[in-house]
């Protein structure tokens, strides 16, 4: 269940379709997001330590590029 105003169909417009990957990045645990042109967004930092959060190659919306 889901407390706002703005409808559920508008909050998770889009969830369905996307890709998730638990990756270490530069010896930080992270979620990426798989965008359409086949490479990778950061999504989420999942660290415990708080010197990552403060990284600012590791800021959320960064293109991730993966060796396939």
């Amino acid at each position: 269940m889901l407390w706002s105003i703005i409808p559920q169909e508008v909050v998770f417009d889009g969830l369905e379709d996307c890709t998730l990957l638990d990756y270490q990045l530069e010896n930080c645990p992270c979620r990426l997001r798989r965008l359409p042109g086949g490479d990778f967004g950061l999504e989420a930092v999942c660290s415990t330590n708080p010197k990552h959060f403060l990284q600012s190659n590791l800021q959320p919306g960064r293109r991730i590029f993966l060796p396939k």
